[in-house]
C-alpha cells in the first residue's frame, strides 16, 4: 500500500496535473514546455502509455514528437526485460492505430526493435500502410509456448489479406455514417456495444476510440449495449476487475461525443433530439 501511495504521489498526479493544464492553457509556448515536461518524465519512468494517454485526451499534442520519444525509450532495451518491451511495442501499435497523417514506418521500427510476435501481428492488422515483408523478416523473442503461435499467424498472413481488411474498414465507415444520419439518441441507445465502437471513431475521424480494454472489461461484465452502458454509474464500472480510471474516462469521452453519459450524472435528453455529423 505504502509503494502504492508514493507512486501516485510522486508519479501519477504529476502526470494528470500536467494533462489538465495542457488542456487548460491557451499560450502555445507554456503548452509546448508542459507537454515537453511530460515526455521527459515518461522517458525517465520508461512509462510510455503516459505519452499515449497525453496524446489521446490533449488535443494539439505534438505526435511526432511524441513518437520521437517513444523511440528513445525503446532504445534502452536489449532484449532482457520482456515485458517492457511487450509495453513499449504495444504502445507503439496504439500510436499508429488511434492517429493519421503522420511517418508510420519509425513506429513500425520500433515494433520490429522490441521482437514482440504479438505485438507484431497487432501491428500488421491495425495499420494500413504496413510494411508486411520487412515487419515479417524482424527477429523475435520468444518467452512463451503461444508466441510461436503469434509468429505463425504473421508468417501466414498475406498482402492480400491487409487489402481485404482495409476494404473492410471503408465498409465499416459507411455503417457508421448510414447508422448516423438523423438518428435520434433513443435510436442510438439500442446499438451494440461494437456498433457504438465503430461510431465513436467514425464520428472523430480517428481522433477518439473506445480502447479496447474498456471494451473487453465491459464485454466481460455482461455490458452488450450502448443502453446498458448508460444505465451504469462511475461507481459500478469501477467495480469491474482491471477497470480503472483512465478507462473510465475513456468511456465518458466517447459518450460525450454524442451528448450522452453514465447514470449519475444525471443528464437527461429531449425525445427529439438528433445526431449530426458537423
Amino acid at each position: 500500500m505504502e509503494k502504492e501511495i508514493n507512486t501516485y504521489l510522486n508519479f501519477i498526479r504529476p502526470c494528470k496535473d500536467l494533462v489538465m493544464a495542457a488542456k487548460n492553457t491557451k499560450d502555445p509556448k507554456e503548452f509546448n514546455v508542459i507537454e515537453q515536461e511530460l515526455i521527459n518524465m515518461a522517458v525517465d519512468s520508461e512509462r510510455p502509455h503516459i505519452m499515449l494517454d497525453f496524446a489521446t485526451r490533449v488535443k494539439g499534442a505534438h505526435i511526432n514528437k511524441l513518437v520521437d520519444a517513444l523511440e528513445l525509450i525503446a532504445k534502452k532495451f536489449d532484449g532482457k526485460d520482456g515485458s517492457k518491451r511487450t509495453l513499449i511495442a504495444k504502445a507503439a501499435c496504439e500510436f499508429a492505430s488511434k492517429f493519421k497523417n503522420f511517418d508510420t514506418q519509425k513506429l513500425q521500427q520500433i515494433v520490429m526493435d522490441m521482437g514482440r510476435p504479438q505485438a507484431m501481428l497487432i501491428f500488421a492488422n491495425s495499420v494500413d500502410d504496413v510494411d508486411l515483408e520487412k515487419l515479417k523478416s524482424a527477429k523475435m523473442i520468444f518467452r512463451h509456448e503461444y508466441d510461436k503461435r503469434w509468429a505463425k499467424m504473421l508468417n501466414d498472413m498475406s498482402v492480400d489479406e491487409i487489402l481485404k481488411r482495409k476494404q473492410e474498414k471503408i465498409q465499416t465507415k459507411l455503417r457508421a455514417e448510414e447508422r448516423l444520419k438523423n438518428a435520434k439518441i433513443e435510436d442510438l441507445s439500442k446499438c451494440t456495444l461494437e456498433e457504438f465502437a465503430e461510431l465513436v471513431e467514425y464520428k472523430t475521424a480517428g481522433k477518439l476510440t473506445l480502447d479496447v480494454r474498456s471494451y473487453n472489461c465491459l464485454k466481460r461484465d455482461r455490458i452488450n449495449t450502448l443502453s446498458d452502458l448508460i444505465s451504469k454509474t462511475d461507481d459500478k464500472l469501477l467495480k469491474i476487475r482491471s477497470f480503472g480510471r483512465r478507462l473510465l474516462d475513456n468511456v465518458k469521452d466517447c459518450l460525450n461525443i454524442f451528448g450522452l453519459s453514465l447514470k449519475d450524472e444525471e443528464i437527461t435528453l429531449e425525445e427529439d433530439t438528433t445526431l449530426t455529423l458537423n
